[in-house]
Parts: structure tokens; sequence; C-alpha cells
């Protein structure tokens, strides 16, 4: 990584354009840099715009057979996603490469998810609106999250720091959680 950004650097400075405008995707593929992760996405943010895990590599680097069901694959992607999240990093998985399996594709974007990933690599054209309808949030629950999210803001203004929302008990993570949900959304910053 640091040799890429030694280039970009270059080549902005030579086509006399901002620094940092151009920007990457490492894949890490090895358990070096899964270990690593954290590091290595934090020392160069500037330029990268996502993360993406590469399980076919890292199987092979790690010495272990890849199987249909990736649970020899759980333990590394819950690490890398957090990493990227802890890093401010977008983390994305490797693509899913059985395309006649939709099904299966949908229930491993589940688990990702859950495992706090915020995109995946389609291989084929027939996986891009399964995975993007994956990562985009239900629109209730996106009209759940704008009521919660208005409802605390003025329960701000008045010094509170949590409410009763709907029957429940919410607070400042519940509020952030719904902030952030406007924010894949888009219609938040």
């Amino acid at each position: 990584m640091s040799e890429v950004d030694k280039y970009l650097a270059m080549k902005e400075k030579e086509y006399r354009i901002p620094t940092n405008t151009f920007k990457v995707i490492p894949w890490l593929e090895t358990t070096e840099a899964i270990v690593r992760a954290f590091e290595i996405l934090s020392k160069y943010r500037h330029r990268i715009e996502a993360a993406a895990f590469g399980a076919d590599d890292f199987c092979t680097n790690f010495g272990i057979k890849r199987t249909s069901t990736d649970t020899e694959l759980e333990l590394p992607k819950k690490l890398f996603a957090m990493y990227c999240h802890a890093a401010d990093v977008v983390g994305m998985d490797t693509p899913f490469i059985n395309i006649k399996d939709t099904e299966g594709l949908r229930k491993e974007l589940e688990m990702l998810k859950q495992f706090g990933f915020k995109g995946k690599f389609a291989i084929h054209p027939t996986q891009i609106e399964v995975i993007q309808k994956a990562f985009l949030p239900d629109p209730k629950e996106v009209d759940y999250s704008k009521r919660l999210v208005e409802s605390f803001e003025k329960a701000m203004e008045g010094g509170k720091a949590a409410i009763v929302f709907e029957g429940n008990m919410v607070d400042i993570a519940a509020y952030k959680r719904g902030v952030n949900i406007l924010k894949r959304a888009g219609l938040r910053k």
C-alpha cells in the first residue's frame, strides 16, 4: 500500500490535481493482511474508498479448503468487517461464485450484514440487483428511523438523553443507529 500511495501522489502532482484524489479498493487476502487490517486501513485511509476481503486467496494463504458454506471464513470475515469499521472504511466481501444460487446469495448477504459488511462484489450481472437490495435499508426501517431521529433530536434540544419512543426506551445508541440508516438511504450526510 505504501508504494501505491507514493505512486498515486506522484501522478496527482504530475497531473496537477488535488492530493488524495485517486482512491483504491485494496483486497486483503492473507492472514497477515487480516491481522494487520486496522493498521493498514487506518494508515492509508486517505487513499481508500473501501476494502475487500479476498476469500480464495486467504484460504490458499492460510492452507485451508474453502467450502460452499464458507463456515471456515466466519471468524476472519467478522474480524475484517470490524477492523474496517474501526478504521472508518467500507468493508466489502468477496464475490459469491455460484451464480445460479440466488437464494444462497441472499442467505449469505443476510449473514454478512450481521457481521458488519457494507457491500459485496458481484461476479455476474444477475447478482447486482440482489446485492444492492440487500444492503439498502428497508423502507419501513427508513420510515421508523425518520420518526425516531426527529423525536430524539427534539428531546435533545430540551436536554434529554433518552426518551420513550413508540413504547420503547431509546437512548443515544438507538438514535445513532437511526441516523446511520438514514445515511445509508441517502437522506443524511
